[in-house]
């Protein structure tokens, strides 16, 4: 658990930056895609680790389709912010780092098991 702790925390302080940038930036979504395209390469530049495109592309592809169902075609969500088939711009962004996120944290708890 100690050895698991650190390294996750770690993979996940950029998400918890994101969501206080979100709450900065909500109103402007040029700003905030720009800011998230920025991160998400620079961590990517810092560590890449086998398996992180492919899960920002599936991750990209995935939220997309499920923020665009659910904000256009059934209707049962809607943005403050909406400006690209309903859904702000920079969300399927931030779904795809979560995918890389998750991959990460899986692969940290994997490897803490062995």
């Amino acid at each position: 658990m100690k050895k698991t702790f650190v390294p996750i925390f770690l993979e996940t302080l950029p998400l918890l930056i994101g969501i206080f940038l979100t709450y900065l930036f909500w109103k402007n979504n040029i700003i905030l895609l720009a800011v998230y395209l920025i991160a998400i390469l620079i961590i990517l530049k810092i560590k890449y680790q086998r398996g992180d495109l492919f899960a920002l592309c599936y991750g990209f592809i995935i939220g997309l389709l499920v923020e665009t169902v659910g904000a256009s075609v059934s209707r049962y969500q809607s943005f403050a912010n909406p400006d690209f088939l309903g859904i702000p711009m920079w969300l399927p962004v931030v779904w795809a780092y979560g995918f890389v996120l998750m991959k990460r944290i899986g692969v940290i708890i994997y490897d803490a098991k062995a």
